[in-house]
């Protein structure tokens, strides 16, 4: 007798036996397809119809239960009631999770056993090491793919990465073209906390365009670019959906989502309440790459800027039509992408080579700078030609900084020429001098982000410590009931005469 007779049978057995026997026989038919049922590393049921990484698909997703009544109707000859899926995809979700092996699933990017892995969509790989780039038809389970995902151009060997800057707006910097090429080709690089990309620039510099070609070479999707909606748990799931995270035209964005965003960076887990669950929670635990763009610079906490890679760019002199520089562009993507690809082996070949780097011992993201210097070598430049950008760049964070931060401009004032090596006093005490300093520099301290009581003052501190401290100020707090706050001159770069100049221009003055 068939399966499709047996099917038919089972229909007339009455409705709770007859769709236990239909369940029963899906069910073997399933097992028997050769497929691999696994859970991955957060508990989650999955099931590789093919036997291997060409197709994975969650069992509790919308394109299994598709799959199940189609390889109902392939073999069966009749569809499928929905109760019955549901009791299949029950049974198999109890043994994926309980019965078979976990397997961790990655977003367009993995790294296993020393290689680097690259989801090219359509089913196929590229394995990335130092000695070669290999494209595989059929990859090991290793990824998981969502809708928006688009698949990536084929690469085609023999291209040369400058290419790149045939398509992508130049910064107005000339040193930040090496900045811009480290974080491109690191990008793709796992195992490390990868630095924010903050594009700004003048209306007009192309600073969407920069996002929409990155994430075509990077992680091609329907969703071009992103904008959050503010929510902090939406963008997490947004976050959990994308390699990369093109945030596109942003205003300056506050300290909530600042923290998101560097625990998205560095790679912290996140957790929100199932669906339709009374106390089940859903686990996010993975390290994003991110970019943030808009005409001022739209990051100002000292805590992300320590995180961030800061990128001018300026209005092209000569502009092309977007149609015509994308259809160009889609002509040499291929090139690009396989240009990447070996840039990547040959940065992995020379990253052994390379320790800590000089003068960015201190650096927040020191793999950043340590891969950056074997980018340069993989690219034919001097590692310390990266070296000196990054220190420029670095230069511009503590700016950034120090302008956002009226309490640390006041710090400045209140230790500056003529005054004692060491301030040591109480918050309360500490904050009146302050206020007194930055009236002195015409900042307003009536006016946020200046703290109004000793309670914010040292929050306020804490944030500009290591800014202070490269411009030769160290802070501190003693511990006991006093609370006493400590200043102390130590020495450190000049030109902050100047700095307190802008000061009047960032902040407003108080009324006469």
């Amino acid at each position: 007798m068939t399966k499709s007779k047996d099917f038919e049978n089972q229909e007339n057995e009455g409705d709770t036996a007859g769709r236990k026997g239909q369940a029963e026989t899906l069910l073997k038919l399933v097992l028997e397809t050769g497929a691999i049922l696994f859970h991955d590393q957060f508990g989650r049921a999955f099931i590789a119809p093919k036997g291997d990484g060409r197709q994975v698909i969650g069992l509790r997703s919308k394109d299994f239960r598709t799959w199940l009544a189609d390889l109902g109707w392939t073999e069966l000859e009749r569809p499928i009631n929905p109760t019955v899926i549901q009791t299949v995809v029950t049974t198999l979700e109890g043994i994926a999770i309980h019965k078979r092996e976990e397997i961790a699933l990655h977003l367009r990017v993995a790294s296993r056993g020393g290689a680097l892995w690259y989801d090219l969509g359509g089913g196929s790989a590229v394995k990335i090491t130092p000695k070669d780039v290999e494209i595989h038809p059929n990859p090991p389970i290793l990824f998981r793919t969502l809708p928006h995902q688009r698949p990536q151009a084929v690469p085609v060997w023999g291209g040369k990465l400058e290419e790149i800057f045939n398509f992508l707006p130049e910064p107005a910097e000339s040193h930040e073209k090496i900045l811009l090429l480290a974080w491109f080709v690191t990008a793709l690089m796992q195992g490390f906390p990868h630095p924010i990309l903050v594009v700004h620039g003048e209306k007009g510099s192309r600073k969407t365009t920069l996002f929409k070609l990155l994430r075509k070479l990077l992680d091609p999707s329907h969703l071009e670019t992103l904008q959050p909606n503010g929510d902090a748990r939406e963008f997490v799931q947004q976050a959990s959906h994308n390699y990369f995270l093109p945030l596109d035209n942003l205003s300056p964005i506050n300290s909530s989502f600042s923290d998101v965003l560097c625990r998205v960076v560095t790679g912290e887990g996140f957790s929100k309440r199932e669906l339709y669950s009374d106390d089940d929670d859903v686990i996010y635990s993975f390290q994003r790459l991110v970019g943030v763009n808009g005409i001022n610079l739209v990051l100002d906490k000292p805590d992300v800027l320590d995180r961030a890679l800061i990128i001018r760019l300026s209005r092209p002199k000569k502009y092309v039509k977007e149609k015509e520089l994308f259809r160009s562009f889609e002509e040499a993507r291929p090139r690009l992408v396989g240009a990447l690809f070996k840039a990547i082996a040959r940065t992995m070949k020379y990253s052994d080579q390379v320790d800590e780097v000089p003068g960015l011992e201190g650096y927040r993201m020191a793999d950043f700078a340590r891969l950056g210097c074997a980018v340069a070598k993989a690219l034919g430049m001097e590692p310390g030609q990266f070296v000196e950008a990054l220190k420029k760049n670095l230069q511009r964070q503590q700016q950034e900084v120090l302008d956002s931060s009226p309490v640390a401009l006041a710090v400045i004032s209140l230790m500056g020429d003529g005054s004692p090596d060491i301030w040591t006093g109480t918050p309360e005490s500490l904050l009146a001098s302050l206020r007194q300093s930055a009236e002195s520099i015409q900042i307003d301290p009536d006016k946020k982000p200046f703290p109004q009581n000793a309670n914010w003052l040292w929050r306020r501190l804490e944030e500009a410590v290591p800014t202070l401290r490269e411009r030769g100020i160290e802070v501190s707090r003693e511990k006991g009931k006093e609370r006493i706050i400590r200043i102390r001159k130590i020495g450190g770069s000049d030109g902050d005469g100047a700095l307190l100049d802008e000061a009047k221009r960032v902040f407003p003055a108080p009324p006469s």
